[in-house]
């Protein structure tokens, strides 16, 4: 039903709406609702972790969806989320405040391999990219296996950043073993 009411709202507008509780604020309501079947309906992030406060690095956090169902599973989870499309990173932090979700730090930045920014495409939903050539701008960007390397663990590794996957797990190839479960768009 979700999909079904998207698909009459106008693309590419800021909407709102509730789902399960949780008060959503979107950019394009078309490509979230496809996240919320693939999170919430069909499961398709879920990991166990024997702690009740598993560390998660979510590269490519878009309006935080995925943060909502980390957190309705691991309330305690310890979230570092990365977004760097302007528009979609402000429905993203109201989406965080409005649902009361703590413990999540968030970076204004691109994951990249190193942190001398990047040129930024936006396309106003979920494809932004380094390849993307719409509207594009330098955003900053943080070198993922920097982070990686001062982490002892990482239980769950979400990768969703349009293409530039590749090259930055190949530059994070020695740091991966730390990471318990890797989901790659």
């Amino acid at each position: 039903k979700l999909l079904a009411d998207a698909k009459k709202i106008e693309r590419y507008k800021n909407y709102e709406f509730v789902f399960r509780g949780l008060k959503i604020s979107v950019t394009d309501f078309v490509s979230v609702a496809w996240q919320i079947k693939e999170f919430f309906v069909d499961g398709r992030m879920n990991f166990t972790s024997e702690s009740n406060e598993p560390i998660i690095y979510d590269c490519g956090a878009n309006v935080g969806v995925s943060i909502l169902y980390f957190k309705s599973q691991y309330p305690r989870a310890i979230i570092k989320c990365f977004e760097p499309d302007p528009k979609i990173l402000e429905c993203l932090k109201k989406n965080l405040k409005q649902n009361l979700i703590k413990d999540v730090t968030l970076f204004e930045s691109a994951v990249w391999k190193d942190n001398e920014g990047v040129s930024f495409g936006s396309e106003g939903a979920d494809g932004g990219s380094i390849y993307n050539s719409n509207h594009k701008k330098k955003v900053s960007s943080v070198r993922l296996r920097d982070l990686l390397e001062e982490e002892a663990k990482i239980d769950l590794l979400k990768m969703d950043i349009e293409g530039a996957e590749v090259e930055v797990l190949l530059d994070c190839s020695e740091v991966i073993k730390k990471v318990k479960f890797l989901f790659v768009e």
